[in-house]
């Protein structure tokens, strides 16, 4: 029943919108040849441009010039710590995967994720329910020690969720600022980090 309606949903969501057109009083099919007509010069607009990238890419790709570039500056990108899965896969395929390394335990990292978007929780409140609910893999310092970059990364990126589009809400809770998250892109960690110096 579930698949039926979802496979419904969108058909069901265009008949609305026609009908309602219709109802206000809107001649739906010259909007639709609008709409379409206005895509169509975006795509004439876009198209150029897309290829060349395309082309100058595989270009690049097929001189061997990115796979230099990347034997060249992955140390000093790593150094700097950006993320080696930015950069191209080694001549066998493979992509070395540091992130673990960077932010901390996938695990740990969708735990206090959840916790801190949908409850609120402070870090102390983070802190216990983790070592509650990864009693005897993580002990305490570990959870401080990944609680705190995770904290640290959630504040210093709300300037980006502040800027970001408007975008479909996924589950109960929305990161969107126009959504369900209120948080102001210049909010100080030191609350978290810091939970006994509070004002």
């Amino acid at each position: 029943m579930a698949e039926l309606v979802t496979a419904m949903l969108v058909p069901m969501i265009l008949c609305a919108v026609a009908l309602y057109a219709c109802w206000k009083g809107i001649d739906v099919y010259a909007a639709l040849i609008r709409g379409a007509g206005g895509g169509l010069d975006i795509l004439a607009h876009i198209a150029p441009s897309l290829v060349a990238l395309l082309t100058a890419v595989y270009m690049l790709r097929a001189s061997g010039a990115v796979e230099l570039l990347a034997g060249l500056l992955g140390p000093l990108l790593e150094r700097v710590g950006l993320s080696p899965e930015l950069l191209p896969p080694d001549a066998n395929g493979k992509i070395a995967q540091k992130t673990e390394e960077k932010i901390g335990p996938y695990e740990l990292h969708d735990f206090f994720l959840y916790h801190f978007v949908r409850f609120g929780f402070d870090r102390e409140k983070l802190a216990l329910l983790a070592e509650k609910a990864f009693d005897g893999r993580y002990d305490r310092p570990t959870i401080d020690r990944w609680l705190t970059e995770f904290l640290r990364r959630f504040f210093i990126s709300q300037f980006k969720r502040s800027c970001i589009p408007d975008s479909p809400k996924v589950g109960s809770v929305s990161l969107s600022p126009r959504g369900d998250w209120r948080m102001p892109s210049d909010a100080a960690m030191q609350a978290f980090l810091q939970p006994d110096e509070r004002i």
